[in-house]
């Protein structure tokens, strides 16, 4: 063969791994002394504010799919996003400790909801005494200090740890493990670090909390004269938004015998019955209610979503199990109904209609107005963010201890309850029998 035959063969080669395969275009130019990857990108974030507000978040994918009110979060199927792309600081070789200024590099294996979790780079440049690099570039995962993976998101197989040893592989989910188990398709001892809902995890992150009121003059708080006009509003028993139909608590066979002894107003894909997502429709909804069906699609410690929390909209909720509810979330019971303290859906009917009847022993679950503000607090925000930068700077410099992490007993494990929902109620049928 010719040496010109030779050049054309080896031109198409390149040509095609290149068309295929474009990231390796980008790690040629990571590779090349001072040369910053086009590959390398960054989500911009199309709003305004300082984190990732799990209301705003859901608003973001809301108007993008056109979904409607149903389930929340748990239901939502994450697809591609659209990304913009930026030239990021990028290591000058192979080693983390040497990276473009002297900051660590972070890689997100995959989005967080759409989004990066470090989408803000104003604020963290600003506002958190670390610094680092970000890229969601894969190729680069061997100079990375911290790569994170959101296992609760789409896009999170193909992990591959770095050939680094002091390199850390962070855990992020906010997703229960029988919902999303892609835990189970890696390695036991894959992680080092979590970011999770559970109070265990190194650095835990709630759906959202209740702040106590700093005193008499502040004013995010309802006032009684607010919470007493709002129970005046209450025409309806329960109401349940929903849209995913079959679950791992079995919260519909609850349900459905629960609809046997009293009216139960259904939102949701599950019956045809559609409500844009945080529309008005949905602030009637809950306006003239009185109970709200806060049962999650798994039973598991510390879940406690957004569907819990509607009570800072003044309505009371009801969940399945109380054993979810500990540590710091234990106080929270003391305005939940909890079905599992009823020998059945029948029992449980009969209590809540004697609250209707009973305006003053139903008043008596909004007492923590007059403990806690009203507001929602930050679900993920930049100091979550800050904190990862912080981990990244503690393995740049080698005080950051590693522990031995088996997250398939440590997430699976003995954390979850099963099937509550079908549970409670054979229960009821042998306490009937």
């Amino acid at each position: 063969m010719s040496k010109l035959a030779i050049l054309f063969v080896l031109i198409i080669v390149t040509v095609t791994s290149l068309y295929w395969f474009p990231e390796n275009l980008g790690y040629l130019a990571y590779k090349s002394d001072g040369v910053k990857s086009m590959f390398d990108f960054d989500v911009i974030d199309r709003g305004n504010g300082s984190g990732i507000d799990f209301l705003s978040l859901l608003r973001g994918v809301s108007e993008t799919d056109n979904s409607t009110v149903n389930d929340d979060w748990d239901d939502i199927e994450l697809k591609s996003a659209d990304l913009t792309t930026t030239s990021l600081p990028v290591s000058k070789t192979t080693s983390i400790e040497y990276s473009t200024d002297g900051r660590p590099l972070i890689l997100e294996w995959n989005l967080f909801c759409r989004r990066s979790l470090f989408k803000d780079k104003t604020h963290l440049e600003k506002h958190c005494p670390f610094k680092c690099a970000y890229t969601t570039n894969r190729t680069l995962v061997d100079d990375a200090a911290v790569t994170v993976h959101h296992m609760g998101g789409g896009d999170a197989d193909g992990q591959r740890r770095s050939t680094n040893r002091s390199f850390v592989s962070l855990f992020l989910n906010f997703e229960p493990p029988p919902h999303r188990p892609k835990y189970q398709k890696t390695r036991p001892y894959f992680f080092d670090y979590t970011i999770t809902y559970r109070q265990d995890s190194d650095l835990p992150v709630y759906y959202d909390s209740f702040v106590p009121l700093s005193g008499p003059n502040d004013i995010d708080r309802w006032t009684d004269a607010e919470v007493d006009a709002a129970l005046k509003s209450k025409q309806k028993p329960a109401l349940w938004m929903v849209s995913h139909c079959s679950t791992a608590s079995k919260r519909e066979t609850y349900v459905a015998q629960l609809k046997k002894h009293m009216a139960v107003h259904q939102i949701g894909a599950c019956n045809n019955v559609n409500c844009p997502r945080f529309k008005d429709c949905e602030k009637e909804f809950i306006k003239t209610h009185y109970f709200y069906i806060a049962f999650e699609n798994s039973v598991c410690n510390d879940y406690i979503t957004e569907k819990f929390f509607r009570m800072r909209e003044l309505i009371v909720p009801i969940v399945l199990d109380r054993r979810v509810f500990r540590g710091i979330h234990e106080k929270l019971l003391n305005y939940t109904i909890v079905a599992s303290d009823y020998e059945s859906p029948q029992q449980l009917a009969e209590y809540l209609k004697f609250l209707m009847d009973h305006p003053d022993e139903y008043r008596k679950y909004f007492d923590w107005t007059k403990i806690y503000k009203k507001s929602p607090q930050p679900f993920v925000n930049n100091d979550t963010a800050c904190k990862i930068c912080q981990l990244a700077n503690q393995v740049q410099t080698g005080t950051f201890e590693k522990k031995k992490l088996n997250i398939h007993e440590w997430w699976g494990g003995k954390n979850c309850y099963g099937p509550v929902g079908s549970d409670l109620v054979k229960r009821g049928k042998s306490v009937k029998d």
